[in-house]
């Protein structure tokens, strides 16, 4: 079982600047967040929080990263960040049924209606081992 942990990566460069990302895990609620080219001010160059919405492109990868990893990290980050969030139980999930594409529906399988409740899904321990095996930074953010 994987204990607690925080981790701040930075995948490389992009047309913003540097690109960050910070990895907490406290046990039972994995929550990333990133940040386009940080600033001292408190302000950044690009977008901050959940950055994998844009996927920011790695114009040069940061030491230990490489384009496939960056691809990896975006997935993992997608399918995983708040797992005690989901508003689709496994079977709808598994169906890709979401609130935008099938708002209210009722799983044929278990009969929970999508988005009544927020449901927890345990990350697998390999999810956690991929996240906390990512390079740490090499360079210290401004923020994030």
């Amino acid at each position: 079982m994987i204990e607690k942990f925080e981790k701040i990566v930075r995948l490389g460069v992009g047309g913003y600047g540097n690109i960050f990302a910070k990895i907490n895990w406290n046990g039972t609620r994995l929550s990333i967040t990133g940040v386009e080219g940080p600033n001292i001010n408190g302000n950044c160059q690009g977008s901050c929080g959940q950055i994998v919405m844009t996927r920011p492109v790695i114009e040069k990868p940061a030491k230990g990263w490489s384009q496939q990893l960056v691809r990896e990290f975006w997935n993992a980050w997608d399918r995983w960040h708040l797992n005690d969030m989901k508003a689709e139980c496994e079977h709808q999930s598994q169906r890709g049924e979401t609130w935008e594409t099938h708002p209210n529906a009722v799983c044929p399988d278990c009969g929970y209606s999508l988005g009544s409740a927020w449901l927890k899904e345990v990350v697998p321990q390999s999810v956690l081992e991929f996240f906390k095996s990512l390079p740490d930074t090499d360079k210290i953010p401004a923020w994030i």
